[in-house]
């Protein structure tokens, strides 16, 4: 009985920590908007989306595969600790590239809408990246709690400053979000510490590098096949329109909240399932989440479609009026979004990762092909098109595999 407690207090916990982060990035949003405008809010999106380029990279590469590797690992304390080295190692690097793409496209592509984004994105990427790290990490030690004090303090800091400050501009809000995030260290004093060596640095870095090989490309190619059409449709249509989108995804984004706890829950009990019961049993497991999960999705977004005017009125001006049908197609996108998260899952609890990354990069060849005449006719609509058929074609393809592999 008191075990049975506990997994639904730390499910509970889980839940309300992803209800925390959500609804802070959906104020953040708010607060831009009503700020700076919707064509501020556009370039804070893309800088937004350069910041995702990186955490796909950080995710696939060491924290997915800490989900799975940390349960086969002798010495857990050694492996974080090496861990945590890694990813301060690629942080660094990371932001040392990107601040060199940005000084050449500032000088020599200064037209692109994405070169208007301020050197200032760098230091957030730089604080987001280990904030996440922290956030699995202390997961994976299923010390919710600890991640839910580091979560409270980094939010409300964050939404305290850019709310209180008066002058505020794009710069200073991606800064100030920086030094909020950076808060997540206070987290590491209360986690497990180890010796560093070479040799276990270059074992741990290789056993990632394994799992991880096609999966990083997967995360790219995922990334691409929804970002790529928002920096494309902000170069056709216009910021302000990515800055409609945004806030809509925003506020659908409070549904993440159901596939980020997903994602901290479901790849581990699915891996434990599949060791210890077999296929037949852990696919068993991801269809009775599927569906009762899907049911509660879909019914929060019919919710939604249906008040999204007086909804729209208030986080934003008058001007969001004019996006208002967006809404919808966003709605019918987050189904398959859904529908695909959990696909992946499967896939990846097996570790099957290599059809992922091949049904993502041919989605986004088609879809980069089909995408520029269709924003040209659609406008702002012919973005979330081009996204809606990119993710048809890649549920598709995941269907297929999870079938070469006898699993349905």
């Amino acid at each position: 009985m008191s075990f049975s407690i506990k997994n639904i207090n730390d499910k509970l916990i889980v839940l309300a920590d992803q209800l925390l982060v959500s609804g802070t990035n959906f104020l953040i949003t708010i607060l831009l908007s009503k700020k700076l405008g919707l064509s501020a809010l556009g370039t804070f999106s893309l800088g937004f989306i350069v910041l995702l380029f990186c955490l796909s990279i950080s995710q696939s590469f060491i924290v997915t595969p800490m989900l799975t590797l940390f349960a086969k690992q002798h010495n857990k304390k050694s492996y974080l600790q090496h861990l945590k080295h890694i990813q301060i190692f690629f942080t660094l690097a990371t932001t040392s590239v990107l601040a060199l793409i940005f000084f050449i496209l500032k000088k020599f592509a200064f037209t692109l809408e994405i070169s208007q984004v301020p050197y200032s994105i760098l230091a957030l990427i730089c604080t987001y990246t280990l904030w996440d790290f922290t956030r699995k990490m202390c997961f994976v030690l299923q010390k919710n709690i600890l991640v839910l004090g580091i979560d409270i303090l980094v939010c409300i800091t964050c939404l305290t400053l850019l709310f209180f400050f008066k002058t505020l501009s794009l710069e200073k809000a991606f800064l100030m979000m920086a030094l909020a995030n950076a808060l997540c260290f206070f987290g590491w004093m209360f986690l497990p510490k180890a010796s560093v060596d070479f040799k276990t640095f270059l074992g741990i870095l290789k056993a990632h590098y394994t799992y991880s090989k096609w999966l990083v490309l997967s995360a790219l190619s995922s990334w691409a096949s929804g970002n790529i059409f928002m920096i494309i449709g902000a170069e056709l249509v216009s910021t302000a329109a990515i800055g409609a989108i945004k806030i809509f995804q925003s506020l659908l984004g409070l549904l993440s909240v159901l596939l980020q706890a997903l994602e901290n829950q479901i790849p581990i009990k699915g891996a434990l399932i599949l060791q210890e019961m077999g296929r037949k049993a852990m696919m068993h497991y991801m269809k009775k989440v599927g569906l009762i999960v899907g049911s509660i999705f879909i019914t929060i977004l019919t919710i939604a479609c249906l008040v999204k005017k007086p909804i729209a009125l208030l986080l934003s001006d008058s001007e969001i009026l004019h996006h208002l049908e967006l809404f919808n197609w966003l709605a019918v996108f987050s189904v398959f979004v859904f529908i695909g998260t959990m696909l992946r899952f499967i896939l990846r609890t097996i570790e099957v990762n290599k059809p992922i990354f091949m049904a993502q990069v041919i989605n986004v060849l088609l879809g980069v092909c089909i995408s520029i005449p269709l924003i040209r006719f659609f406008d702002a609509k012919g973005i979330i098109l081009s996204m809606l058929i990119a993710q048809v074609i890649l549920q598709g393809f995941l269907w297929h595999t999870i079938k070469k592999y006898n699993l349905c």
